[in-house]
C-alpha cells in the first residue's frame, strides 16, 4: 500500500508542479489573450469554419464541407484548451470576434481561411519560445501541439489553393464533386 501512496503523491506533485504559473510565461497568455492574432483569431476560426462548411455543402462540395466542419470542431475544442491555460495563468480571455463575412467564391473563402490560420500560427510560435525559455513544459506542449495542428491546416489550404490555381475554379469544382 505504501508504494502506491508514495507513487500517487509523486504523480500529484509532478502534476501540480507542471501547473505552477511561471511569471515569465504568465505574460505570454496575457499577451495572447489581448492580441487579435491569437485567442480572438481562434474564436473567429470556429465561426468561419462552421459558416464555410454550410456554404460548401450548399454548392455540392461535400468532402470540402466535411473538412471545414472538422476544422471548426477541432478549433472549438482547442479554443477551450487555450482559454483554460490563459485563465490558469491569470490572463484574460475577453474578446469579441467580428462577424463572419460571406465569400464571393470558394477561392476567396480558402484565402480567407489561410489568412486566419497564418494569423494564429505566428503568436503560437512566439508562445512556444517564451514557454520554453520559462521552463513551462505544460504551456509549451499545448502550443506546440496547436502549432502543429494549425500548420497542417495551412498545408491543406495551400494545397487546395494550388489546385484551384492549376485547374481554375470550375475545374476544381468538377474534380471535387466526383
Amino acid at each position: 500500500v505504501l508504494p502506491n501512496i508514495i507513487g500517487g503523491q509523486k504523480q500529484a506533485y509532478r502534476t501540480a508542479r507542471s501547473m505552477v504559473a511561471v511569471p515569465e510565461v504568465a505574460s505570454v497568455p496575457t499577451k495572447l489573450a489581448g492580441d487579435p492574432l491569437s485567442v480572438y483569431m481562434k474564436a473567429r476560426a470556429v465561426k468561419e469554419y462552421g459558416t464555410d462548411a454550410r456554404c460548401l455543402r450548399e454548392v455540392g462540395l461535400k468532402k470540402n464541407a466535411k473538412k471545414a466542419a472538422d476544422f471548426g470542431g477541432d478549433s472549438r475544442k482547442f479554443l477551450g484548451k487555450v482559454e483554460d491555460r490563459v485563465l490558469f495563468l491569470e490572463g484574460s480571455v475577453a474578446y469579441a470576434p467580428t462577424p463572419v463575412l460571406d465569400s464571393a467564391s470558394v477561392t476567396a473563402m480558402l484565402q480567407r481561411e489561410l489568412g486566419l490560420e497564418m494569423g494564429i500560427v505566428e503568436p503560437y510560435e512566439r508562445a512556444v519560445v517564451v514557454a520554453q525559455q520559462a521552463l513551462d513544459d505544460t504551456t509549451r506542449n499545448l502550443f506546440e501541439h496547436l502549432l502543429k495542428w494549425h500548420q497542417e491546416h495551412v498545408d491543406h489550404l495551400e494545397r487546395e489553393l494550388g489546385l484551384i490555381t492549376k485547374l481554375g475554379e470550375a475545374g476544381y469544382f468538377a474534380a471535387r464533386m466526383q
